[in-house]
This record gives C-alpha cells, structure tokens and sequence, in this order.
C-alpha cells in the first residue's frame, strides 16, 4: 500500500477503478515498473554518469548478474547441508 500512497491521495478510488474495469494485475505492474523506474533515476542522478539516462540505464540492464543454475550434484550437496543444519535442532518439551 506505501506504493500507492506514495503515489495516489486515496489509493482505494484508484484500486476500485481498476477492478471495476478488469485491469487490477495491469495496473499493479504499472506501478511496480514506475516505482522501478523512479528507483533506476535515484540511481543514476547519484551516479554522476557521463552519458543520458537512457544510455544509462541499457549499460546497467544488460551487465545485471543472473544466478547461476546449480548441476544436479550442487544441489545434492546443499539439500545435505540443509538437513544437517535441521537435524542438529531438538525440540524440548517441558
């Protein structure tokens, strides 16, 4: 809701059209890429960059790490971990 009311004075006249009209999941994606974009401007003007923020903000998309995938024996390996950290916990009953 903070999106909204950062936004709009009476969010819920905004929620209301937008499910009156059947468009509630567009116009919440409109809002997260807005607030999204707003975010990518701090960034820039902060960044004391050299070219425009279109420019910018291309250089910065297309350099965002991806995780990795595991392979199959990564996986392994960390579900093992994982029960072992959940094996060492007790449960005392008083």
């Amino acid at each position: 809701m903070d999106l909204l009311y950062h936004r709009y004075a009476s969010p819920f006249n905004y929620l209301q059209g937008l499910m009156d009209s059947g468009n509630l999941l567009i116009g919440i994606n409109y809002l997260f890429e807005q607030e999204n974009e707003r975010k990518l401007w701090d960034l820039y003007l902060h960044s004391y960059p050299s070219e425009s923020f279109e420019k910018w903000k291309k250089k910065v998309m297309t350099n965002v790490d991806r995780p990795k995938e595991l392979s199959q024996k990564e996986i392994t390996i960390e579900i093992n971990k994982s029960s072992e950290i959940l094996k060492s916990f007790s449960v005392e009953r008083g």
